[in-house]
């Protein structure tokens, strides 16, 4: 297996002590445009209920859990490695409650049907298998009125890296926006940019 290939297996599900120590500080590093772009989009309410897909090392859940009062954050992510990391990030939400974490498949996920107010998954959207399966389930768990925030890189950015193309699914801008339009997100969907360190980033903002 090529360099390329284990590192992309890697970033789609962190394994291993190199999962533990080099993506998390990768993902950490690399993931801190989007979510500041997410903490902007997002406008929190006190009793908000808040689902992250894919939380990684579960920084964002820990800045954002602050502005919750008796509001709640779930998230569910694939790698043990990190849920593991994310628990250890999120110590003071998970005990008194306002943070849940799960391991496992966001499309296996059982119930929490109209549950959310806002859906964020960041850099994730490369990995959906079944990226129609999940962007269904996404409108379904979220309550009428209730966003979805989805961020991710440029296709040309993403194409012009030594990643494996195998794993990773790259999509534009537009093709985000039909995915979602495809599972019902009727209303306007907006995509926000950013250029950062000449890197472009996007949010798609999706209302049900």
């Amino acid at each position: 297996m090529s360099f390329s290939d284990y590192f992309s297996r890697q970033a789609a599900n962190p394994f291993g002590l190199f999962g533990r120590f080099v993506m998390s500080r990768i993902f950490n590093s690399g993931n801190v445009m989007l979510n500041s772009m997410v903490k902007d989009i997002l406008s929190v309410e006190p009793n908000d209920h808040i689902l992250e897909i894919g939380f990684g090392t579960g920084k964002l859940i820990s800045e954002l859990v602050g502005r919750l009062e008796n509001g709640r954050i779930h998230g569910i992510d694939t790698s043990d490695t990190m849920v593991a990391m994310a628990r250890k990030n999120n110590r003071k939400g998970l005990a008194d409650g306002r943070v849940k974490l799960w391991h496992g498949s966001f499309e296996d996920m059982e119930g929490g049907e109209g549950a959310y107010d806002t859906v964020i998954s960041v850099n994730t959207i490369y990995f959906w298998t079944s990226p129609g399966i999940t962007a269904n389930k996404i409108f379904q768990v979220l309550k009428p009125g209730g966003k979805l925030i989805i961020g991710f890189e440029d296709k040309a950015q993403m194409e012009s890296k030594p990643i494996s193309k195998d794993v990773f699914r790259i999509y534009s801008t537009e093709e985000v926006k039909a995915m979602l339009f495809a599972a019902g997100f009727n209303r306007e969907i907006n995509i926000a940019s950013e250029t950062w360190n000449k890197l472009i980033y996007h949010c798609a903002v999706a209302v049900k």
